[in-house]
């Protein structure tokens, strides 16, 4: 992936340069490789063929909100509007470019173990699982009961299908063929036959052990400041191994982390050059 995309980005986000000289969010990621891009269309065909109608996050029965306002409520600050309702993705493109802001597409021998709360039917996890050979593990935690089970079925039946299995091995493949820069990491990973684990949960984030993770995406636009606050805490005292924190709003209290704002495609932001904001939070040192 471009790393020329993140520093331009970078630069406009600094006022460097001027928004018409800003990197377009619309345009797609360039691919490493012919095989790489070869990769990205397979993986966009699973996508959509695989989430139609029957595993869409969207069309959520107004009813089942309850449950994720109930969560929300026990650390909610009295005038917290609550926003259950509220559903996004970020495009299979905003998920390439949000690889690229954390870090996880560079050369390291250091495996990542990727975590998405507020996952909704888990088409980042699967993503990230199927297109970055440094994810040995991602995994989705939503709390929300029928978009949990829509990905969770959804997710399940790939596997049967051994979609899953098939194109992560592909992937590390192309890595190791193209040279990619963790082409190194991918090898191993082969010579081993790991591929990696990924899986999708039903849960409350606050009930769940963090200490494991080490790259975090919180889709974060409708949680409350309370309810973020909470969340800082617990990365702060639990979250031991975590080395990059990315947001969807910014991320006050987490500290011995630096932020840096980027913008990235959203499925609100389609059609917009600018994107949707991105804070990204690395551990300082």
């Amino acid at each position: 992936m471009g790393a020329a995309f993140a520093v331009a980005r970078l630069l406009c986000a600094l006022g460097v340069v001027t928004a018409q000289r800003c990197p377009d969010c619309r345009a797609p990621m360039p691919a490493s490789s012919v095989m790489e891009r070869h990769l990205w269309r397979e993986v966009q065909n699973i996508l959509d063929r695989t989430y139609d109608w029957r595993y869409s996050g969207y069309c959520i029965g107004l009813a089942e909100d309850q449950v994720v306002k109930d969560a929300q409520a026990k650390v909610a600050e009295n005038e917290t509007i609550l926003q259950a309702h509220t559903y996004g993705e970020v495009t299979p493109n905003g998920v390439r470019q949000l690889a690229e802001f954390m870090g996880l597409t560079v050369a390291s021998p250091d495996a990542v173990s990727f975590l998405d709360l507020g996952s909704g039917v888990g088409k980042m996890v699967l993503q990230m699982y199927l297109e970055v050979p440094r994810v040995t593990r991602s995994l989705g935690v939503e709390l929300h009961p029928t978009r949990a089970q829509r990905g969770q079925e959804a997710l399940a039946m790939l596997k049967q299908l051994g979609d899953v299995r098939d194109l992560r091995r592909q992937m590390l493949q192309g890595a190791v063929l193209a040279r990619r820069p963790q082409a190194p990491f991918a090898a191993k990973l082969l010579r081993n036959n790991h591929l990696g684990f990924i899986d999708l949960l039903e849960a409350d984030m606050f009930d769940l052990d963090l200490s494991q993770f080490t790259h975090i995406f919180l889709a974060s636009l409708t949680w409350g400041t309370a309810m973020i606050n909470r969340l800082a805490v617990k990365l702060v005292t639990e979250a031991s191994r975590l080395q990059v924190v990315a947001a969807l709003a910014r991320f006050e209290g987490l500290q011995g982390f630096e932020e840096e704002e980027q913008h990235f495609q959203t499925s609100w932001t389609t059609k917009s050059p600018t994107g949707s904001r991105l804070f990204v939070y690395t551990r300082s040192g």
